[in-house]
């Protein structure tokens, strides 16, 4: 795989690839020409990408001539970046895309394509097929099925034990991003966060962001994130927040360097990151939770927190999981409501888990994702569904300033 982010991919790397001479791989593979044409093309693409998915992820790089020997046989590293014909970029990506999504099961998820223009025959054209989150993939092409992984020497058929082994570790990945939540709450509950931490007159809100691929060669570039900590506020900041390296990673707080804090967000090196802040409870009684404030905070970190991760090239889909502590007995209060029996009752359960999100790929629309979480979280006092939204399920910009 080309190291750095898809979209910034230009010529020179791929001209570099031939003065370094790199070589194929698990990661990495050439292609001189694109063929789309009949049966055999259309599955050795399906081959191709399925093995990626199942392995590590990678590069299919198609419109690089590979170096020979003296007998015709290629030595698995570029002599020249030739590109491809290609008349209409748009309809080949269209036919790629279709080829993938109809000979692939189940569906490959933050599959990429782009041109890079310049070569002799036409442009050079990228697939950048990520490591998946639910592995392994079939490719199934006219009752013929088969799996696919890759190694250091390209693609290879799956036997029935490494099959096996593929589904177990789809399994655990799910169940990797659960621990890592339920170890991370119970030292939250234990008062063992990053920085001192005022919980004040109110609730609790955690948020984590984990790549489903926590742990496989994923890693934040802390350097970066201490150079330009503007770019990780946490949640309700205010006017102003401090930052430091810590054993985890890097935290950014609300407050000044010493004493308790209301609010922190800290980004771990395996890409994953956690975001509390305090919800003081107002002067009613029972007391109030405000439900918008923590939509916004979620919301607004949830954005900032993806689209660090996809800076530093953590492609993979990310799950996002909420918590709130402290909340029994309180409740979540509306200007007017005119339904009987509905809302506001007091919350009957410390703590509040509330559903998870899965963020597949990346896309704007963050909040329509997040409403299944927030209804959940107004129903816990009675609501029908949140309020932060209009009547059309459309996040309520006015409500939620």
């Amino acid at each position: 795989m080309i190291a750095k982010p898809f979209d910034q991919i230009d010529r020179p790397d791929l001209e570099r690839l031939v003065t370094d001479q790199v070589h194929e791989g698990r990661m990495l593979d050439f292609k001189r020409d694109i063929a789309l044409s009949n049966d055999e093309h259309r599955r050795e693409l399906a081959r191709d990408v399925s093995s990626f998915a199942n392995a590590a992820g990678g590069d299919l790089i198609f419109g690089v001539e590979e170096a020979k020997d003296e007998n015709g046989k290629n030595l698995g590293y570029p002599e020249k970046v030739v590109g491809v014909e290609c008349p209409n970029f748009d309809d080949t990506k269209l036919r790629i895309e279709s080829i993938i999504r109809e000979n692939i099961d189940p569906r490959i998820h933050g599959i990429d394509i782009r041109k890079i223009d310049g070569f002799e025959r036409g442009p050079v054209i990228v697939v950048r097929i990520p490591r998946s989150w639910n592995a392994p993939h079939m490719v199934s092409y006219k009752s013929q099925t088969h799996f696919y992984s890759r190694n250091s020497s390209g693609k290879h058929p799956l036997d029935v034990r490494e099959i096996k082994a593929a589904f177990l570790e789809g399994t655990e990945q799910a169940a990797r991003v659960r621990r890592f939540r339920d170890e991370r709450l119970g030292r939250i509950v234990a008062g063992e966060t990053p920085v001192p931490f005022a919980a004040e007159n109110g609730a609790i809100l955690v948020m984590h962001l984990v790549p489903i691929t926590l742990g496989h060669d994923t890693e934040l570039d802390l350097v970066s994130l201490s150079k330009n900590p503007a770019s990780m506020p946490p949640p309700r900041p205010g006017t102003g927040w401090n930052g430091r390296f810590n054993l985890d990673g890097f935290v950014t707080f609300s407050g000044p360097n010493e004493g308790p804090q209301r609010s922190y967000l800290q980004a771990f090196r395996g890409g994953a990151f956690e975001a509390v802040v305090a919800l003081p409870y107002g002067k009613t009684q029972p007391p109030a939770l405000n439900a918008i404030g923590a939509e916004k905070a979620v919301a607004d970190t949830g954005t900032t927190c993806i689209g660090l991760m996809r800076q530093f090239g953590i492609d993979a889909p990310v799950a996002i999981a909420v918590a709130v502590l402290g909340a029994r007995g309180a409740q979540i209060n509306r200007a007017e409501w005119v339904e009987p029996g509905d809302g506001p009752h007091p919350i009957d359960r410390d703590p509040i888990i509330l559903p998870d999100v899965l963020v597949e790929e990346a896309q704007p629309g963050l909040r329509v994702l997040l409403r299944p979480m927030f209804d959940a979280l107004w129903q816990s006092s009675g609501w029908e569904r949140s309020f932060g939204y209009d009547s059309d399920g459309c996040w309520n910009e006015l409500t939620h300033r």
